[in-house]
């Protein structure tokens, strides 16, 4: 064994496994706080779009036509995904 590697002793070891540990708990951190926002901004999105529109909506398949019709769609789809993204991370 060459004198430049060194042994895997235990506290080598521990100290490994608490570092990974403190790692993958700021990444679920971040995760975490990234899916409040993404939710937040969905919601802020849906709510805006709901009362600042002068669209009145009788049922689901009136709804489904008006959405499929309107531009911003997409950027509400992408707040979705986002959401979906980071709960996904989120719940490892």
């Amino acid at each position: 064994m060459p004198g430049d590697q060194k042994l895997a002793t235990p506290s080598r070891l521990r100290a490994g496994a608490v570092s990974a540990g403190s790692d993958a708990t700021a990444v679920a951190r971040k995760a975490v706080v990234a899916l409040v926002e993404a939710v937040g901004a969905l919601a802020d999105a849906a709510v805006d779009r709901m009362l600042l529109s002068d669209e009145r909506v009788g049922s689901a398949a009136e709804a489904r036509r008006l959405l499929a019709g309107e531009a911003d769609t997409e950027v509400l789809a992408d707040k979705i995904q986002r959401v979906v993204f980071w709960r996904s991370l989120s719940s490892g």
